[in-house]
């Protein structure tokens, strides 16, 4: 890599070699190592585990044991790294015991193969200010676990990089260690990955420094960086840039934090040249003495989640700078707050120049500032930028924030026209005291420049600005974090106090405290039956217990609310009409002039009982007489399209009642007697209820007046009742020899047939059908037809 040049306005890739600025290669960087390739670490494992592992490839060093007499066995360890990895197949793991590990065999090693090595608490390897520690080829997979790597250094002519590790190519993964005090003169104090892959978990980078690209880490291709520190990194040169890291292909920083970190020229954290994504990170306290306190982006640049404090610059940029760099550059940033960066004269915050776009949602953009020309504000570019619903620190904000870089003082440059704007509410309209009173900050509203009016914000702000409360004696009440834009604290006033206040940032709001009025609200629990009129009703009295007409009070039931306004009487009532059971309400009243009041009440709503009407019945045999019973409620009235069951003996039927409650059965006994059990077993709203009747079924009688007959004289039949009485006017089939003849009864109940058939003995079959009255009957007798 050659020199990125740089002026006092801004830096210039013009002459800068394929290494870095050449567009293709950075393409190819991106293309051959896209960063959701898998990497398989093994993270933390120690001696303990070695039984998981082959012992062929565990190797033990310790700085008591022998190259020459031991075997890299954990009894018999080698003392040197070098000659464990030369010893090393590939995929071992060699452990290191604690200790320091200095010296030409401990220095400069080469690394060839897939290794893992791994150590104690305090191991040390120490390249004594004047060596490298590990020098790998395009072939090497290296993981460094639980080690610290210090003094590394590699000096020379300015062609030489790489303090503590160099990477040609390989796979290098870095976790639970630290990389201190190391020197890699023109490129990368600590590290320098080329075109290789870089994967560092849970480690510190710390103290290191280079001349001109990254103090601590200067990579190319697809470097991965999570849940680490890099602090007090620097650059030496007085164009340098890069303090922490600068990066080439595709980078991806996860809850990482930068401190401290200090270039000459610029960009204390980050350079980037190709595609960064940035999650939850925090840079904080970065400093150069040009421009880009944090950052500089020169390709796409994504930004979430993060903070930048205390940032500063002597120039421009004090926290994201975005120079000239031949092609569209593009910076998005989310949910990240900007707080005390300052830059000597423009850009504060962000410095975007020709071709740079930068877009900025749910910023928190406070505290900034300008320490000399106060013509430019937190932004400034040359070309266009979108700055959305941010918070600026106050609700009323001027062009100065965001003013354009031009000698124009013009905003129009800038979509910067909704801003986020804070309130400050209590669930009890002003401050009540002696009440508990909800209050509620929130940032979930936003100002239109345009329309000049103020909206509601529904999407998810995820900053965590704090929010302090306190007093008009100055007194803080309570300190919250806003979540969702969003921060609450139950509050009782103390005596003394007016007046309580709400500050986020520079934004302060007042609520006054009130002394309300004695109010009396009173309720009874509540029993009632399913569907009666009962009704539940309170009562709302003042301290005096006069009624307070015209006031609302609330009951919130199932999870429903309801308003209702008391009468002249103080009185509201409300409706149940839920099924039984039991219930819960709430009975609340709040007003800005009498106290609140809040009462829990029990509701009981009981099933209705029910009750089935129902006669004896007497009927003739297979006659259409039938069983009804009608079911009725507790009020007498019907009940419709219930189940009805009616059961005779072992035998149970079910039938569903009409619209008037009435349920019908056929009755298809025998003569006899019955009981027959008739039963509602009740449901979600009715009770049970049965009832028994007796059922009769009683027969016809027929008599015959003779049963020896004169051929050619009269067969005689004679029908009555169960009770005697004669069955007259009906039809009367008799049935004799194969041929029926149809007759009527008299008045006497008689019907007469003819016998006309030759002498012998015959049955005939006497029958009438069902009536009304009696049911269809069948008599046989038995005749002798004589001379």
């Amino acid at each position: 890599m050659s020199n990125i040049e740089t002026d006092d306005s801004f830096i210039s890739e013009n002459s800068i070699s394929s290494d870095i600025n050449d567009n293709s290669l950075i393409n190819e960087f991106t293309a051959s190592n896209q960063i959701n390739d898998n990497i398989a670490i093994n993270d933390g494992l120690s001696k303990g585990d070695k039984s998981q592992l082959s012992e062929s490839k565990s190797i033990y060093v310790s700085t008591n044991g022998s190259d020459d007499s031991g075997d890299g066995s954990e009894k018999s360890p080698y003392q040197s790294i070098k000659h464990a990895v030369s010893k090393a197949d590939d995929d071992s793991i060699i452990y290191l015991s604690s200790g320091t590990y200095n010296g030409e065999n401990n220095q400069n090693i080469s690394i060839g193969k897939s290794l893992s090595i791994y150590g104690e608490d305090s191991t040390i390897i120490d390249g004594e200010d004047k060596a490298q520690l590990f020098i790998m080829n395009s072939s090497a997979k290296l993981s460094l676990n639980g080690l610290i790597l210090t003094n590394a250094y590699k000096d020379g002519n300015l062609s030489d990089y790489g303090g503590a590790i160099i990477n040609e190519g390989g796979q290098l993964t870095i976790i639970n260690s630290t990389i201190k005090n190391s020197y890699g003169n023109y490129y990368g104090g600590a590290i320098y990955n080329n075109l290789g892959r870089l994967t560092i978990i849970n480690s510190s980078i710390l103290n290191n420094s280079a001349i001109q690209y990254g103090g601590a880490i200067y990579t190319l291709g697809v470097t991965n960086i999570q849940n680490s520190v890099f602090e007090k990194n620097t650059l030496t040169a007085e164009k340098g840039v890069g303090a922490s890291i600068a990066a080439g292909g595709t980078i991806t920083l996860n809850n990482t934090d930068f401190l401290n970190n200090h270039a000459i020229y610029s960009a204390a954290a980050l350079l980037s040249l190709g595609n960064a994504t940035i999650n939850n990170c925090s840079f904080i306290n970065q400093t150069t003495n040009y421009t880009a306190g944090a950052i500089s982006n020169h390709g796409n640049m994504f930004i979430n989640n993060s903070l930048f404090f205390n940032c500063r610059v002597r120039f421009y940029a004090g926290a994201i700078l975005a120079p000239p760099s031949g092609h569209h550059v593009v910076t998005e940033v989310y949910n990240t707050i900007f707080d005390y960066n300052n830059a000597g004269n423009h850009g504060a915050v962000t410095n975007n120049f020709q071709d740079a776009e930068i877009t900025m949602i749910n910023c928190a953009i406070t505290n900034n500032y300008i320490q000399k020309n106060v013509f430019y504000g937190d932004i400034a570019l040359d070309d266009n930028a979108t700055v959305q619903y941010c918070w600026w620190g106050q609700n009323n904000i001027s062009s100065y924030y965001y003013s354009p870089h031009s000698n124009n003082e013009d905003p129009g440059q800038i979509n910067a026209s909704r801003w986020l704007m804070m309130t400050f509410t209590s669930s009890n309209g002003n401050i009540s005291a002696d009440e508990v009173n909800t209050l509620t900050v929130s940032i979930k509203q936003y100002f239109d420049n345009d329309t000049k009016e103020i909206y509601e914000y529904n999407e998810d702000i995820n900053l965590p600005l704090t929010v302090k409360f306190f007093d008009d004696n100055k007194k803080t009440i309570a300190t919250k974090t806003l979540k969702n834009g969003t921060a609450s604290y139950n509050y009782i006033p103390v005596k003394g106090v007016n007046a309580v206040y709400a500050q986020i940032t520079n934004e302060i709001i007042e609520i006054p405290v009130v002394q309300k009025k004695e109010s009396n609200l009173s309720t009874s629990n509540l029993t009632k039956y399913y569907k009666n009129e009962s009704q539940l009703e309170a009562k709302l009295t003042d301290g005096d217990n006069n009624p307070l007409s015209n006031k609302t009070i609330s009951i919130e039931l199932l999870g429903k609310t309801y308003n209702k306004t008391t009468n002249e009487n103080g009185i509201v009532k409300q409706n149940i009409g839920l099924k039984p059971g039991q219930y819960t309400a709430n009975i609340i009243f709040k007003d800005p002039e009498y106290k609140n009041k809040n009462i829990t009440v029990q509701i009981t709503v009981l099933k209705n009982s029910t009750s089935i009407s129902a006669k004896n019945l007497v009927k003739y045999y297979k006659n259409s007489s039938q069983l009804t019973v009608k079911l009725l409620d507790n009020n007498k009235k019907a009940m419709k399209s219930k189940k009805v069951k009616f059961t005779i003996g072992k035998n149970t039927y079910t039938r569903t009642t009409n619209a008037n409650g009435a349920a019908t059965f056929n009755i298809n006994l025998k003569v006899g007697t019955y009981n027959v059990k008739v039963s509602f077993g009740g449901d979600d709203y009715y009770k049970g209820s049965s009832k028994t009747v007796k059922v009769t079924v009683k027969t016809t009688k027929m008599q015959a007046k003779s049963t020896k007959i004169r051929k050619n004289s009269n067969f005689v039949a004679t029908f009555k009742d169960a009770n005697g009485k004669v069955i007259k006017n009906t039809k009367v089939k008799f049935t004799l020899n194969k041929k029926t003849y149809t007759k009527t009864t008299n008045s006497k109940g008689q019907a007469t047939l003819k016998v006309s058939v030759k002498l012998g003995s015959y049955t005939i079959k006497s029958q009438y059908a069902s009536t009304k009255t009696y049911g269809a009957t069948v008599f046989n007798t038995k005749i002798k037809v004589v001379k």
